[in-house]
């Protein structure tokens, strides 16, 4: 997918991650640290997704999504997550 490199506005081939361009270090992201958000923004995405095909309100702790080759619940997902944010979940 082509898009723009967030980083310079140069066009960008890697599905907004260039990893060529010489601003992802000083961001401190790497190749796969943007891979993991992808695949927990898709975990997201689906555990939403299920909630919107649903004639029903669904605990989205409680409701499942499959990455890393498991199925996890919304609590696995919310801990991964906080953890790439750096956020403490305990406070």
């Amino acid at each position: 997918m082509m898009g723009w490199c967030p980083n310079d506005g140069n066009e960008c081939h890697h599905d907004g991650y260039c990893k060529d361009c010489e601003h992802n270090e000083e961001k401190g992201m790497n190749e796969e640290e943007y891979n993991r958000m992808k695949i927990l923004l898709k975990a997201a995405f689906d555990i939403l997704k299920k909630q919107k095909e649903s004639p029903y309100v669904l605990n989205c702790l409680a409701t499942t999504a499959i990455w890393d080759d498991a199925e996890c619940d919304g609590y696995c997902l919310m801990e991964e997550i906080a953890e790439i944010l750096e956020i403490d979940d305990e406070s």
